[in-house]
């Protein structure tokens, strides 16, 4: 399921473009009850739209340009799209300032728009003012950079609560305890804190982040995990919108951003794309709709903490009825959680969505929301036996099951071929 987002950053503000700026955030789900449609494949929260209507062009004189956004005590935070539309200088820098504390947020170069690619997404920002400025070397270097796009995330987003059991009780608890006030706030309301969970299911989590998608005009968020250094793997119904049939073009692969460190401080440890097929003259993606799975590699955009560790996996894994279980995922776009508490899976088989195939998806009465799509669901080992892919629906009977539902790890490993299933059980060893 995907879903909106609050932000984790802490403290500095910075930009944007007050041409670019929309004032207010859609965060409305397709789904408006506590139960998703018989073929709501979805489960989309929207955290915003981007509008692309008005540009601003940025003059490399090296001279700082006051940038500011409109006070909204709604808004979160944001990210800003840079475009380079003209055949740009060798070396040329651009940088992000706040106006509070004088120091630079961002640095942005060549090396960050990668051959045959135009355009980038600056680091997540809260709103305020600042300065930005961009030097080039060369005599009266002619403008080549510009800010095309933005989106903004909501304060707090449109709860619609459709993969929950009990609105009121809700079994989920922040992963760790983050270091922000809202953020704090929000975590110490939960009925298991934060500070119960030990270290060591703590750790799961590392291997975990959340994903932010943007398409032509929306975004959405996610949650996926490695299983190899480089290999990530998500929900296939991350990879595009609602409305459109083509998912996991390349325009997606290269606008998504991977956070793996959306836990509430400062630090950075955020993923794209490799822009590398999954394997020799093979796809950029590979992917299965039944199976909802999509795979493609990753390199590091910003690291502060170092490389995430992978995440161990189970593929032979014996799935029972009353089985426990943990999803760890970020719902509504919030930090790490863990849901634990009352989490077992309800039946160990189910058919599949699209083709209705048995020993593929299983059932789970464990909480989840929209942006939990593509979680990780481990054994009490620590083993991922299973990815979580959607939430109630509604059966033949037009009755909300009010059962979510995962997708078996050994369904997709399975489905892999040969030599990226060897690749990726190598590093299981």
């Amino acid at each position: 399921m995907r879903g909106p987002v609050s932000s984790s950053q802490k403290g500095s503000l910075l930009l944007v473009t007050t041409a670019t700026m929309f004032a207010s955030v859609a965060c409305a789900a397709l789904a408006q009850n506590d139960c998703g449609g018989p073929e709501n494949r979805h489960y989309v929260t929207n955290i915003g739209s981007i509008r692309e209507d008005f540009v601003q062009q940025l003059t490399p004189d090296g001279n700082p340009a006051g940038v500011s956004l409109p006070t909204n005590e709604l808004l979160r935070h944001f990210r800003v799209r840079l475009n380079v539309y003209k055949t740009a200088p060798k070396d040329w820098r651009l940088v992000f300032y706040d106006d509070q504390i004088q120091q630079p947020l961002q640095i942005i170069g060549p090396k960050d728009f990668p051959a045959g690619n135009t355009a980038v997404w600056s680091r997540r920002f809260e709103g305020g003012s600042g300065r930005v400025i961009l030097e080039a070397r060369g005599v009266n270097p002619s403008p080549f950079l510009r800010i095309n796009g933005a989106i903004l995330v909501a304060q707090q987003p449109q709860v619609t609560y459709y993969s929950v059991q009990n609105r009121a009780s809700i079994k989920w608890q922040c992963l760790l305890c983050p270091r922000t006030q809202d953020q704090q706030d929000i975590c110490s309301s939960e009925i298991t804190k934060c500070t119960d969970t030990p270290i060591r299911t703590r750790r799961l989590g590392e291997s975990v982040g959340m994903m932010i998608v943007f398409s032509t005009n929306k975004a959405w968020t996610c949650t996926g995990f490695l299983i190899a250094p480089d290999l990530f793997l998500t929900n296939w119904h991350c990879g595009g919108a609602p409305e459109t049939s083509a998912f996991w073009e390349n325009d997606v692969l290269r606008n998504l951003v991977i956070d793996f460190s959306w836990d509430g401080d400062q630090l950075s440890n955020e993923y794209g794309w490799s822009e590398t097929p999954i394997f020799g003259g093979g796809p950029n993606v590979l992917f299965d709709k039944d199976r909802d799975y999509a795979i493609f590699r990753v390199r590091p955009m910003m690291q502060s903490i170092g490389a995430p560790p992978i995440a161990r996996i189970k593929p032979g894994s014996s799935l029972q009825e009353g089985m426990a279980i943990r999803i760890i995922h970020h719902p509504l776009g919030r930090v790490k959680y863990l849901t634990q508490r009352d989490c077992r899976i309800v039946a160990s088989t189910y058919p599949s969505w699209f083709e209705k195939k048995s020993d593929i998806d299983f059932l789970h009465e464990c909480d989840t929301e929209g942006g939990s799509s593509g979680a990780p669901v481990f054994d009490e080992e620590g083993f991922v036996v299973g990815v979580h892919h959607s939430g109630h629906t509604v059966n033949s009977e037009g009755v909300c099951d009010r059962k979510n539902k995962g997708v078996r790890i050994g369904a997709i490993i399975e489905h892999l071929p040969a030599t990226l299933k060897k690749e990726v059980l190598d590093w299981q060893q």
